[in-house]
Parts: structure tokens; C-alpha cells; sequence
């Protein structure tokens, strides 16, 4: 009895540690809500809420006295600073906002909206760059940081914004000693007091919400760049009926250089060719425009809407500095050789002042990238010296250039090509003679095929598609099977190899059939024309049992042996009572015409793009160089042939 009692307690004992392990180990890895702190203050437009740090937000909503939910905003990202909340309120009426943190749980708070809102703001805006701090303890002041370019001149802006009410307001603005006032509104007055210039004025805001503003041009001295330099603004507001409160904003100057800036910026990359948003077009060539020019020139240009972008580039700028810097980004297309500035890639000239430059004006906040698209135009037409011009493509260059808002200093500069392609125009027209010679031949060979073979015997037929069919399992499949591995091994050097096995045996063999068929060419008895047609017959066979043996018999394979198969008939037709030199010469320039013209198909049928020095390859060595070799050893085997005919 006494052991179970034992074995019971111990039991117990061991349930309550485990119990109390896994209360350990759940409150271990919960993790911890960071906390943080918000304000909600009212404004004529809703309500603006306000977060002391970066606050794990996700949500932020606010409802009314009976629960209706009257504003929402969601943060992918975590919230800004300060926030606003879009809503029409009422006066007395308490309403409930709700911050939904990224761990899930809510915090509320309840505010009592004011029965008379008549707060205004005041802001200060620098041109160079501002990162605004709030002041979480008084709602009714504010502090900025602004950077200031040392020696610059700057034109800064005074904004007082009214509440709901009429206000008459008073505004006073003290500058420290590094700025000079440089241009001041004629209703401004000016004093000195403790080395300060203070600057006040007076206005009249008589509608809800109403917008005041002046501009100040100052410079800031060159090498005057003490600490604690700010620039102390207060307004103070009275109502019609003698009420009165102010409102008191600083701005905390920060002296920088050009080289200091330019540290802080970096371009990340330069994307071309995107939309006005931004979004890289990957169904086009990079850095690339093309021009659709009509195959004759009395066809005469579309003219495309000058003052219309053809396309986008995107320049991605990163801010590694903490305050938000304003930046103007700009573009100019040039020649690679002489630097000149390109006409017909300009913006029109009523676009920029006629400087030839895209420009666009950012604003870059501490820590992040910022995309600032840039239009590209482009003119087919244009007139230079008086008389129209067409567009020349080629090669050209963008510079990209970042300025500093306000300097003329550049910051960052990068180059980057700009290829203005016409589609090849001479593809088409050669593909186009290439499809109606081949639709002519294929409709004289149908009309006198009766003819055709009726100048060959029986046996000579039989050894013509003998010929075909070992020019076919010699030459075509091995092509074919292992073309894609020589390709994967050699390249665009793999003609080398498959020119072999695709010209040189193919023309030996052919050779040797031309020999058998016709008679060797020394010997001047037996040249007729009979010899006519063999081509023809052999790549007929070919292409049949290329078409049912690897489905190869396609629009272009068709074209192209009709284009072969009518030079290298007509070659054989001039050459055919000549030496054997003649004969690799001749057959050897109609091969190498073949070869171009199956490059001009690839590029019109299958958008292929060909570097020059490849297709000079294909054709002298591939086209002419293989054939002349296969023709030469040929000849010996067709003289064989033909001596054990006889």
C-alpha cells in the first residue's frame, strides 16, 4: 500500500513537471510584441495618427460612435510616421481607433472629437531634402531635418494652412547666421535679434483649409557649417471672435557638400525598355527601340505623336543617407562618335525648354530605392536645316546624369547604349524573290514533269533515287540526330564540323551522280541534256524523306530547296560541257547564294538576329569552300562510275 502511494506521488510529481516545463517552454518562444506608441490627432480632413518609432502596424482603422467603421488603411510595409486617416467627423462624437500589430493584437484608443477645430499648421520646405520628427508631447509643434548644399543658393517655402474657421494670422521666421537672405517679399519685414534674421509677416486665411504661401530665396555661406543651425518658425492665429492659438515649427539645418551627397546616392540599376510605372517590357530587347521603315523609301514613314514616348527608361536610385534627398534626373541621347546630341531621339522642342533632355524631378528617402521612369521619344521624320530627314539606325549612347535639386553639380553620371534597329528589311525582300522563284519553278516542274522524266531511262531513275536515298541516311540523319549536340559542344563554330558532313558529301556524292548521269566533263561525246533535272529529282527525294522520316517538310524547308535546287540547275546548265574547276566554282557560288538565302528565311520566319562575321562564315566556308572541296572528290568517284557504265 505504502509503494503504491509512493508511485502515485511520484506520478503526480512527474505530471505537474511536465506541466509546468511546457508553460516554460510555451512562454519562452511566444514572441514578444515590440511596443511602441501612437497619437491621434484631429484635422479638418480626418485624422492624422502618430508613431514615437517604426511600429509593427499592419492595419489602422477607425469607427464611429455606433461601430460603422469610417477609414482603413493597410501596410504591407511598416507605416510612416506620421499617417492620415481620410473621414468626416463630428463634433462631441467619440470615436474608437483600432492598430492591428503584425503579432495580431489590437490597441484602442477612444478619442472625443473637438466641438470647435480651428488648429492651422505651419511647414517650412526646403528643397534639398527633409525627414519630418514630430514632437509626440505637443501636437502643436514640429521639428525637421533638412540637408543644405554648402555655398548654394535655395529658394524655400513658407506654407500656412488655415483650419475651419476665418483666421487672421501673424508669422514670424528667424534664419540663423550661416543663411543670407538673398530675395524677400515685398510685405516682409526684416530685423536682427541675437545674430538672427527674423522675418514676419501677416495674412488673412478665410476659408476652411485654406492654403498660404510665400517663397524666400536664400544662400547659405560657404563654409559656415557650425552645429545646432535651425531655421524657427511661429504663426500665431486669431479668429473672428478673439480667439487665438499658434502653432511653432523648427527646421534643423545640415550642412553638406556635393561629394557628401553624392556618397549617399548610388544608381542601383538602369532598365530599358519599361512602361511609365516602371515595369520592365521582357518581351523586348534590352536597350533597344525598333523601327518599322517601310521596304521602299517612296512608301513614305508613319509619322508616330511627337509629343507621345515611344518607351520608358527606369533608373533606380538608392538613398543610403537617413534624410530624404530631392534629385533631378535626367537624360540626353547622343552619337558614340561625335557626342552630338540626336535629333530624331529628342523630346519635341517645346518639351524642356528645347534642351534635348528627358528630365524628371524625385524625391529619395533615407534607406530605400526609388524608381524614376524617363520618357524616351523618337521621331521617323524630322527636319534638319530646314529639310525633312529620315531616322538612321544604329548605334547611340544615353547619358544619364543626377543632379541635386536646386546645383548644377553632377552627382552620378552613367552611360548606357540605346540600339535603333530596322527590322531587316533585306531578309524580306530576298525571302520574297526566294518564295516566288521557288512558286515559279514548282509550277514549271508540275506543268512539264511528264518531260522531265522522260529524258532518263528507267535505269537511270532508279539510280538517281538510289543516290537520293544514301545522300539521305549519309547526310540528313546524322545532321540531324547530332546537330544540337555539336551545336551545345562547338557553337557558332559547329558550321565548321556540320559543313563536312552537310556540303562536302553531299556535293561529292551529287557530283559523282551528275558524272554518271551526264559523262565526265573532259569528255565532250556524251555531254547532252540529259544531265538537266538530276538536281532536281535528288532533292526531291531528299526533302520527301526528310518530311516523313523527321517532319521536316515545312513552308521554309520548301523554299529553300526550290531556291537551291533553281541556281544550282541553272549553274550546271552554263558549266556543264567545262573541266571539273569550272564545275566546283560555279556550283560553288550557288551553294554559297543558298546558304545566304537560308540565313535571310531564318531571320524573316523565326526573328533569328546573325553577328555579320557568322554569316560571312557560313557563306565562304560553308557555302562555297565545302561545295568546292565535295565537287573535286566527286569527280574521281563520279569518273568511276561512269567507266563502269560504259
Amino acid at each position: 500500500m505504502t509503494h503504491s502511494l509512493n508511485r502515485m506521488t511520484a506520478r503526480k510529481k512527474a505530471v505537474w513537471c511536465m506541466l509546468l516545463l511546457v508553460s516554460l517552454i510555451s512562454c519562452a518562444t511566444t514572441p514578444k510584441e515590440a511596443p511602441f506608441s501612437w497619437k491621434v490627432t484631429f484635422f479638418s480632413l480626418g485624422a492624422k495618427v502618430q508613431f514615437r518609432t517604426e511600429a509593427p502596424v499592419q492595419r489602422l482603422r477607425a469607427f464611429n460612435a455606433n461601430g460603422v467603421r469610417v477609414a482603413q488603411l493597410d501596410f504591407p510595409v511598416p507605416p510612416r510616421q506620421m499617417e492620415s486617416l481620410y473621414f468626416e467627423w463630428h463634433a462631441g462624437e467619440t470615436y474608437r481607433f483600432e492598430a492591428t500589430a503584425s503579432t495580431g493584437s489590437i490597441n484602442v484608443q477612444e478619442i472625443a472629437a473637438p466641438r470647435s477645430y480651428t488648429q492651422g499648421n505651419l511647414e517650412i520646405a526646403i528643397p534639398y531634402g527633409a525627414a519630418e520628427q514630430s514632437d509626440m508631447k505637443n501636437a502643436s509643434e514640429s521639428e525637421q531635418k533638412a540637408l543644405v548644399l554648402d555655398g548654394s543658393e535655395m529658394t524655400a517655402t513658407v506654407l500656412v494652412t488655415n483650419g475651419n474657421v476665418p483666421t487672421t494670422f501673424d508669422l514670424k521666421l528667424c534664419l540663423p547666421p550661416m543663411l543670407t537672405i538673398v530675395h524677400l517679399p515685398t510685405d516682409w519685414k526684416s530685423e536682427v535679434i541675437d545674430q538672427e534674421t527674423c522675418l514676419s509677416t501677416t495674412g488673412r486665411l478665410g476659408i476652411a483649409s485654406e492654403v498660404w504661401y510665400h517663397e524666400l530665396v536664400l544662400r547659405a555661406d560657404e563654409g559656415n557649417r557650425t552645429d545646432d543651425q535651425e531655421i524657427s518658425g511661429t504663426v500665431h492665429f486669431t479668429t473672428d471672435n478673439g480667439q487665438t492659438w499658434e502653432q511653432q515649427t523648427r527646421v534643423q539645418l545640415q550642412m553638406a557638400t556635393i561629394p557628401e551627397i553624392a556618397e549617399r546616392l548610388s544608381i542601383e540599376s538602369i532598365e530599358m525598355p519599361t512602361d511609365a510605372m516602371g515595369t520592365v517590357d521582357s518581351k523586348q530587347r534590352e536597350d533597344t527601340l525598333y523601327y518599322a521603315r517601310p521596304l521602299f523609301g517612296w512608301l513614305g514613314t508613319s509619322q508616330t505623336n511627337a509629343y507621345e514616348p515611344i518607351t520608358y527608361q527606369t533608373v533606380q536610385l538608392r538613398n543610403m543617407g537617413e534624410e530624404t534627398i530631392h534629385v533631378v534626373v535626367s537624360s540626353i541621347n547622343t552619337d558614340t562618335k561625335r557626342g552630338e546630341t540626336i535629333p530624331f531621339l529628342a523630346p519635341p522642342a517645346t518639351a524642356n525648354g528645347g534642351t534635348h533632355q528627358s528630365v524628371a524631378f524625385a524625391s529619395l528617402p533615407g534607406g530605400m530605392v526609388t524608381e524614376v521612369p524617363l520618357p524616351i521619344y523618337f521621331h521617323p521624320m524630322y527636319i534638319e536645316q530646314g529639310k525633312p530627314e529620315q531616322a538612321i539606325p544604329g548605334e547611340y549612347a544615353r547619358d544619364i546624369t543626377v543632379k541635386v535639386w536646386g546645383s548644377d553639380a553632377t552627382i552620378l553620371r552613367e552611360k548606357r547604349p540605346l540600339h535603333l534597329i530596322v527590322p531587316n528589311q533585306q531578309a524580306l525582300l530576298i525571302s520574297l524573290l526566294a518564295i516566288i522563284c521557288s512558286s515559279i519553278g514548282f509550277a514549271v516542274v508540275l506543268r512539264f514533269h511528264e518531260r522531265i522524266f522522260a529524258r532518263f531511262t528507267t535505269k537511270q531513275i532508279i539510280v538517281i533515287a538510289l543516290f537520293g536515298t544514301t545522300i539521305f541516311v549519309g547526310v540528313m540523319v546524322p545532321s540531324t540526330l547530332f546537330l544540337n549536340l555539336i551545336r551545345a559542344v562547338l557553337g557558332p563554330f559547329s558550321v565548321l564540323l556540320t559543313g563536312l558532313i552537310n556540303e562536302t558529301l553531299y556535293y561529292a556524292l551529287l557530283t559523282a551522280l551528275l558524272i554518271y548521269i551526264s559523262g565526265a566533263p573532259e569528255d565532250a561525246t556524251r555531254h547532252d541534256s540529259r544531265g538537266s533535272g538530276v538536281i532536281l529529282l535528288v532533292s526531291a527525294v531528299r526533302l520527301l524523306l526528310s518530311g516523313v522520316t523527321f517532319g521536316l517538310f515545312t513552308p521554309m524547308a520548301i523554299v529553300y530547296t526550290g531556291t537551291s535546287v533553281l541556281l544550282l540547275e541553272t549553274g550546271f546548265l552554263f558549266v556543264r560541257g567545262r573541266n571539273i574547276l569550272a564545275w566546283a566554282v560555279v556550283l560553288g557560288l550557288c551553294d554559297a547564294i543558298a546558304v545566304y538565302v537560308d540565313l535571310q528565311l531564318s531571320i524573316l520566319f523565326y526573328r533569328l538576329f546573325y553577328a555579320n562575321w557568322y554569316i560571312v562564315l557560313r557563306i565562304l566556308i560553308e557555302g562555297f569552300a565545302y561545295t568546292f572541296i565535295g565537287v573535286l572528290l566527286g569527280a574521281k568517284l563520279g569518273r568511276g562510275l561512269w567507266r563502269v557504265a560504259d
